[in-house]
């Protein structure tokens, strides 16, 4: 009451209420999407990966089938998943007020661990 009668506007600046349950929701889609990824690895465990010199399929198999693991591993790879993860952090920090903001958050959170993972089993 003491403020109202001095002028003063208990609320600094309404606008940034909003954005801060914003940016906070996106936090959480992203942190919804690194436990996704991490129970999604618990339940399904990759195998080991297979020797550089052992072809990964019959040489005389199948040509699409040799060509679909090809551009998977290919799609898999650090080099693609980095720009993916940020594209998806501009686009959810671009959009911080629409509803799909929610799901660059989520997918950017579901690569983080890849690129965490990435980066600690470099140095060991």
């Amino acid at each position: 009451m003491l403020r109202k009668v001095m002028g003063e506007n208990p609320v600094k600046n309404a606008s940034d209420v909003p954005k801060a349950n914003a940016a906070l929701r996106l936090l959480i889609y992203g942190l919804a999407g690194a436990a996704i990824y991490m129970f999604m690895r618990q339940v399904f465990p990759q195998p080991p990966p297979s020797s550089v010199l052992q072809p990964p399929l019959d040489p005389h198999g199948s040509v699409l089938l040799t060509i679909n693991l090809r551009i998977l591993k290919i799609i898999n790879s650090w080099y693609v998943i980095f720009p993916w993860f940020l594209a998806n952090v501009y686009l959810a920090a671009s959009r911080r007020g629409r509803l799909d903001a929610r799901l660059y958050a989520f997918l950017a959170g579901y690569t983080l661990p890849f690129i965490t993972f990435h980066w600690i089993l470099r140095w060991f």
